[in-house]
């Protein structure tokens, strides 16, 4: 058994960075923390020596960025920035992180058993961890399972201790004492293509459609549990500030703009149209087809409220969603979802600087603020950070429209519970003791997202995983 050295983290992020891995979370390195030559590097023009991490010795890492990152250990606590030994890969040969056998470890659990999913997964504690003291549970059985149903049943039989749960099942459990609310950083929103749709230059034109949408019914009467209405960029229970205060607590902070109200909204409506001389605005709206409910009512409320108005509802794949998206072009409006990378108000906001491939927006005095709380004094950050809300509020460069949320039935004895970008906002009886488990079993919706390595995991969207762990 060999310790991780700090070379080990040297050729990870070569390995990221290399444009022959073709991972797609590179960006992290050139754009969210922009390490020396990554961009060079992934683009194939500087070889991946020149990357600027090194090791000057076995337990010592450097890494050079071209620009201050505040977050920057938020970003190193994601899978894609997990070291890997450069002897141990070439040993594999192309079998890397495909079994036990070809996965090293260095973290609190070792994988043990690996059988291609839906199977089963198990991992073992890792006795060399450095905190193996601190690690109460011996080992995790992961199984997938597809029908989301048998999840309840299993938690009602006292086979589960933590079950995931959304739509209907999680109606059906409104007033569980048992039934929790997490926070997510997923947020959806219309975006408006500022750059070539004459009409939606006109701030009065988007301040009538932002306050024609009435948010808490999408939220109620269409996507029913899992979601809550936003109305500013950052969701609450995301992002909390240096003295534990919830960035985002004040949701109707920016009412002025956001909050529904169909007579103001046809004022400015009107307003607008007057100021471009026009008695009528079209406006084709993008979307993904499995949110094609909402986009209906959106079209719904929005025609209904604002005279005049006609839109045409275009539903895309995902791909020509996003090349529509960053390429500026192609679209007028643009519904769809947007998930922070790393817990920084500064992820939601990166689509909206004045960047090539960025949204169809561009304010210099944003883009000031934004560079800005990258080379303040930390005392001064979070005022920054609200001060590039306020702006793109104050310009509506992007319509909010509501936040993803986590519904989670959590047994008595179990506490601490917490996922990726997760907060928890208790709905029941309270937090209970915490108390020894002899067996935790839990259920997770993995996504896709990497698991076992940054580029090798494997492909289990819209899946239920069970989780059981053994103290």
């Amino acid at each position: 058994m060999s310790p991780g050295a700090a070379e080990d983290f040297v050729y990870g992020l070569q390995r990221l960075a290399d444009p022959e891995t073709k991972s797609n979370s590179v960006y992290l390195i050139t754009d969210c923390c922009a390490i020396l030559n990554a961009g060079k590097v992934a683009a194939g023009e500087l070889p991946v020596s020149e990357l600027g991490v090194y090791a000057p010795d076995y337990l010592t890492l450097v890494i050079r960025l071209e620009q201050p990152c505040p977050y920057l250990n938020a970003l190193f606590s994601m899978p894609s920035f997990s070291p890997c030994s450069r002897e141990f890969f070439a040993s594999c040969g192309g079998n890397y992180a495909t079994s036990p056998e070809t996965l090293l470890s260095c973290g609190p659990y070792t994988l043990d058993r690996y059988e291609p999913l839906p199977t089963q997964i198990h991992f073992t504690k890792n006795p060399y961890y450095y905190h193996a003291d601190r690690i109460s549970l011996s080992g995790v059985n992961l199984q997938v399972i597809e029908n989301s149903q048998q999840a309840i049943m299993c938690y009602e039989a006292g086979l589960l201790d933590i079950a995931y749960i959304s739509g209907e099942l999680a109606e059906i459990a409104e007033g569980d004492s048992h039934l929790n609310r997490f926070s997510t950083a997923t947020i959806f929103k219309i975006d408006l293509n500022l750059q070539t749709h004459p009409q939606l230059t006109n701030r009065n034109i988007r301040l009538g459609m932002a306050k024609s949408i009435d948010r808490e019914t999408i939220v109620k009467k269409v996507l029913r549990m899992g979601y809550a209405p936003l109305a500013r960029v950052n969701p609450a229970g995301y992002y909390f500030e240096s003295d534990g205060q919830d960035f985002a607590k004040d949701q109707s902070l920016y009412d002025e703009y956001m909050k529904y109200d169909p007579e103001k909204a046809a004022e400015y409506w009107e307003k607008g149209k007057n100021e471009l001389g026009v008695d009528k605005v079209s406006i084709q709206m993008c979307y993904k087809a499995d949110i094609t409910n909402v986009a209906e009512a959106l079209k719904a409320e929005m025609e209904n409220h604002l005279p005049g108005l006609k839109i045409t509802l275009t539903p895309l794949p995902s791909k020509e969603l996003l090349r529509r998206l960053w390429g500026k072009t192609d679209y007028d409006i643009l519904l769809s979802g947007w998930s922070a990378d790393y817990t920084d108000p500064t992820s939601l906001y990166q689509p909206y600087l004045s960047l090539p491939g960025s949204n169809g927006y561009s304010n210099s005095h944003f883009d000031e603020v934004y560079n800005n709380t990258a080379v303040c004094k930390k005392e001064e950050r979070n005022g920054l950070l609200h001060e590039a809300e306020d702006i793109l509020m104050q310009d509506v460069a992007l319509i909010p429209l509501y936040s993803v949320e986590t519904n989670v039935l959590i047994r008595d004895g179990v506490s601490g519970f917490h996922g990726q970008h997760e907060r928890g906002i208790r709905t029941g009886s309270g937090q209970p003791e915490s108390r020894d488990f002899k067996t935790l079993c839990l259920t997770e919706i993995c996504r896709g997202r990497g698991c076992l390595s940054d580029t090798s995991h494997p492909s289990c969207a819209d899946r239920a995983v069970y989780l059981r762990a053994q103290i």
